[in-house]
């Protein structure tokens, strides 16, 4: 399971392993969903805690947002 975000934390795509569906365990599509977009969520987030410490020249203003 793949999923795509922008610097939102807005899903733009989910590509699911044909292997995956035809295996029928739902539960573990479910999971993998879910670990995906948690995954996904986490990695915007750095990038865009990134963004923010290189336009504001590493001044930590993290607390304001």
């Amino acid at each position: 399971v793949k999923v795509k975000f922008n610097g939102r934390q807005e899903m733009l795509s989910l590509e699911i392993d044909p292997e995956v569906i035809k295996e029928g365990d739902v539960e573990l599509l479910c999971d993998l969903v879910v670990a995906a977009v948690n995954e996904g969520i986490r990695k915007s987030s750095e990038l865009a805690q990134q963004k923010i410490k290189e336009a504001t020249s590493g001044i930590d203003i993290s607390g304001l947002i």
